[in-house]
């Protein structure tokens, strides 16, 4: 069985590194966030706060699943544990020792902390949620690094370059952070395997409490000898000093212990669950705020921690509520087109980071302190970076929770996303009267116009044409920073209504100042060169 769960394991992980590598410009597949969407809790989250999707039923069949098959998921289906078991291969593994302290009540904490701040309208899973996590990895670090890796490949094989991971190199701000943080996670495995997976996941906790229904049973037959092999190399520690019993809230059937027992002594079968007698005296003692002794060995979560869960999210949830980043937000935070009003956005994004991968331009990348720390990691448009391509509609077709609102190449002239702005202190054409026409030549929404000013062109923009896609700001001449930047103060950001276009939002009127004033002039026209 352990072989046949490998095999399952590795073909599942194989299909997220294909659909992963697959999900890029141009978008022509209807799969891709599958991944994102087995987690319940990124699917509950979205529909705490008014995004209720079809993709709701994927997560509650898993949970449906799990009531039956328990914790499956982590040892078959999850990318994240599939990558610190490769990690921990690695790196070392330590194996239970005797007497070993465990946390396990850290998961059902912060099941509860993510619960209590979302009930309050603060969205906390993305931090701690396995399948974010996993896939923000790929995303920040591994993606560049293969993107790196394949270009020199290009250099050395031309068979090669007819194929492109991206259409530019890409980068992105918290990759080496991050990659670091990832790190961490994986080198907890030295103090015992797969820490993460039993003591702070709480996407495991919320499968431990359905799995405790689970019909397949641990067995052991009288051949054992109590060699405790089983329990040393458990790698969830479901497995006590009495060989016998298990803990089926922390086990994920990975079937190691029948592949160690030397006696071949362990088998699971379908059985009735052994803990659902002891269900309801176990809940009364839980509310009772009295010691029990459930299966579950490792968690140790009591009703204290309960309410100091709740009790924290609250606190957690009012002052981040009061942060001055959110109150007074940074003119330079331009959100993705077609995103939601920046409450229901930091509420209902995950930060998978799917749109800032599959952004053609590289110019979506993670906010750190720009949002707020409610806002950490959601994505943002750098436009020297990298603008909001006309011809790219992906994030929003990508975006599993609708944070990103879906859009099509005709929407993008009424979606605005802010307001280019000329500084005329370093303007070239401004200051020193120079020949540049850059920012017009580039504009794809012909959002500049040129008026005469003491007998000179001068270039403006136009307010009603301009959507702030960031192209003329990426493209100025004009270093450190750009003659002409985007600012969010023109933003324009709704949910859009059933029935609702974005050509009704925002209407552009037959005829604006570009049309009033001068064209762009030919260089005989200018008077200075």
């Amino acid at each position: 069985m352990k072989t046949r769960r490998r095999i399952v394991q590795l073909l599942i992980f194989l299909l997220f590194i294909f659909i992963f590598f697959k999900t890029t410009y141009p978008y022509d597949e209807r799969f891709v966030n599958v991944f994102m969407r087995f987690s319940p809790l990124n699917s509950v989250f979205p529909a705490m706060f008014g995004s209720v999707g079809k993709y709701l039923l994927i997560s509650a069949g898993v949970l449906v699943l799990t009531i039956f098959l328990g914790r499956f998921f982590c040892g078959w289906v999850c990318p994240m544990g599939t990558t610190i078991d490769i990690g921990e291969k690695l790196t070392g593994s330590s194996d239970n020792k005797k007497g070993q302290k465990k946390f396990g009540w850290i998961r059902y904490f912060l099941l509860v902390f993510i619960l209590a701040s979302a009930a309050l309208g603060l969205n906390t899973a993305f931090m701690f949620e396995p399948m974010s996590l996993s896939y923000r990895f790929y995303t920040f670090c591994i993606f560049p690094a293969a993107d790196i890796f394949w270009r020199f490949l290009q250099t050395r094989f031309d068979s090669l370059s007819s194929v492109s991971l991206s259409q530019i190199p890409v980068s992105y701000v918290i990759g080496v952070p991050y990659f670091f943080v990832f790190l961490g996670i994986i080198l907890l495995g030295r103090y015992y395997r797969r820490f993460w997976c039993r003591d702070l996941c709480p996407l495991g906790a919320l499968f431990s409490i359905f799995g405790r229904f689970s019909v397949l049973q641990k067995k052991v037959s009288d051949a054992c000898t109590g060699c405790g092999k089983c329990t040393r190399k458990c790698k969830m520690g479901a497995i006590p000093e009495d060989y016998r019993d298990f803990s089926v809230t922390d086990c994920i059937y990975c079937f190691d212990c029948v592949k160690e027992c030397p006696v071949k002594a362990i088998s699971f079968k379908v059985d009735k669950p052994k803990d659902l007698n002891s269900l309801i005296p176990d809940m009364t003692k839980f509310i009772k705020g009295k010691k029990h002794s459930p299966a579950d060995v490792s968690s140790g979560f009591t009703r204290r921690n309960f309410l100091e869960a709740v009790g924290f999210g609250a606190v957690t949830t009012m002052v981040l509520k009061r942060d001055h980043q959110k109150i007074h937000p940074n003119q330079r935070l331009i959100r993705p087109p077609a995103a939601l009003p920046e409450e229901q956005f930091n509420q209902t994004c995950i930060r998978c980071g799917e749109c800032m991968k599959t952004c053609l331009t590289n110019g979506l990348q993670p906010c750190v302190t720009e949002a707020g720390v409610e806002g950490f990691m959601t994505p943002r448009l750098i436009p020297a970076a990298g603008y909001c391509e006309e011809k790219c509609e992906m994030c929003g077709e990508i975006c599993p929770t609708g944070a990103i609102q879906k859009f099509g190449v005709a929407d993008k002239p009424h979606i605005k996303l802010g307001l280019a702005n000329i500084n005329r202190s370093t303007c070239l054409v401004w200051l020193r009267e120079e020949d540049c026409m850059v920012c017009d030549e580039h504009c794809s929404y012909r959002a500049i116009y040129w008026k005469e000013v003491q007998g000179k062109f001068r270039p403006y923009v136009d307010n009603e044409r301009c959507v702030g896609c960031g192209m003329c700001e990426n493209k100025c001449p004009v270093k450190p920073e750009a003659a002409i930047t985007v600012q969010s103060q023109g933003e324009h950001r709704v949910k859009l209504q059933p029935g609702q276009t974005w050509a009704q939002i925002n209407p552009i009127p037959e005829q604006t100042k570009s049309d009033k004033f001068h064209d762009r002039p030919s260089n005989s026209d200018m008077p200075y060169k």
